[in-house]
């Protein structure tokens, strides 16, 4: 038996970039479905659980520039240990036609990127206990950015690593773009 508890986040306008938006979050979302539905299939074990996925979806910056979102998914499958809720994010650019921000746009240049990435990623891991192998993942949200990072932890046999945590900007705001900084410090 599966669950699925999916808020949707909707994004009114009356353009084409809005739809574009709403494709892009509804594309997300079954793409965490899609993902929830296989692990079901393969790893769950048929005890008479429930398997449960809840997507929680947050806007955490609108801007005429930018919006930027979270999604939260949590997945209980029965006969599983618990993983922790994955936060995972999307950026739209909407000075340039809706396009998903890549991650390295959002700072001055290559080298910027590649040092603010550095300082999240220690803030983020610092108080950590354990031995952890994870991508990290960031959005800019209001005075910072939201940060996550998911792999496994060698320390717990190679299990599942979500962690997550919010960075403030004056960590990095010498790396970012003139544009992207004033989007998140207004």
């Amino acid at each position: 038996l599966v669950q699925m508890n999916i808020p949707r986040i909707i994004i009114y306008g009356h353009n084409d970039l809005y739809d574009k938006v709403n494709t892009a979050i509804m594309r997300r979302a079954e793409s965490i479905q899609d993902v929830f539905m296989s692990g079901v299939r393969t790893a769950a074990h048929d005890n008479g659980e429930t398997n449960v996925l809840s997507i929680d979806t947050e806007i955490l910056l609108m801007t005429p520039r930018i919006i930027s979102l979270a999604f939260v998914a949590t997945k209980r499958l029965a006969g599983v240990t618990n993983n922790d809720p994955e936060r995972t994010f999307i950026v739209f650019d909407i000075v340039n036609g809706g396009e998903i921000i890549e991650d390295h746009k959002l700072f001055r240049d290559d080298l910027s990127w590649s040092k603010a990435v550095g300082i999240m990623k220690s803030t983020l891991l610092s108080n950590y206990q354990g031995d952890p192998s994870c991508d990290l993942l960031f959005a800019p949200e209001r005075d910072g950015f939201a940060v996550s990072c998911i792999g496994v932890d060698w320390n717990r046999e190679g299990r599942h690593l979500s962690v997550g945590e919010d960075v403030p900007i004056f960590l990095i705001h010498e790396f970012l773009t003139p544009a992207i900084l004033a989007d998140v410090t207004q």
